[in-house]
C-alpha cells in the first residue's frame, strides 16, 4: 500500500502516461480503502490530502486549457497551480513520517493460526492449572 501511493503520486507529479489524473485517483482510492483496515486514521487522512491536491491540480489544468479564460484569470490560475505544485512536490516526507510507525510494529502483522494457537497455549499454561 505504501508503494502504491508512492507510485501513484510520483506518476501524477511526473505526468507520465495517459489519463494521469484518473489513474492516480483510482490508485489512491484503492490505497485509501486498504488503509482503513491496516493503518490508523492519519494514514487515510494523508491519502485524502493527496487526492484533494491531485483533483485541484487537474481542475486548474483543465481550466488553463480552456480557450475562454481571460489573461488575468489565467495568471491567477497559474499562480494557484504553482502553489499547489509546491505543496504536492513536498509529499514524500509527511507520507513517510505517517507510515513509518506502522511499518515497525510487529503486532500489525497478521499471525498464522499456528502462531496464534501457540501463544494461546502459552497463556493457558501460565495460569498454573
Amino acid at each position: 500500500m505504501f508503494e502504491e501511493v508512492n507510485e501513484a503520486v510520483g506518476n501524477f507529479i511526473a505526468g507520465t502516461g495517459n489519463l494521469t489524473h484518473f489513474n492516480c485517483q483510482v490508485r489512491l482510492q484503492t490505497a485509501w480503502s486498504n488503509s482503513q483496515f491496516l493503518f490508523g486514521p492519519e494514514v487515510s487522512e494523508q491519502i485524502e490530502r493527496f487526492q484533494s491536491l491531485a483533483s485541484q491540480m487537474s481542475r486548474i489544468g483543465r481550466r488553463l486549457e480552456a480557450s475562454s479564460v481571460s489573461a488575468a484569470e489565467r495568471d491567477a490560475l497559474i499562480d494557484e497551480q504553482v502553489e499547489l505544485d509546491k505543496r504536492l512536490s513536498q509529499w514524500k516526507e509527511p507520507w513517510t513520517k505517517v507510515c513509518i510507525p506502522y511499518m515497525r510494529m510487529a503486532q500489525r502483522r497478521v499471525r498464522t493460526p499456528v502462531e496464534w494457537f501457540h501463544d494461546r497455549n502459552e497463556l493457558r499454561k501460565s495460569f498454573g492449572n
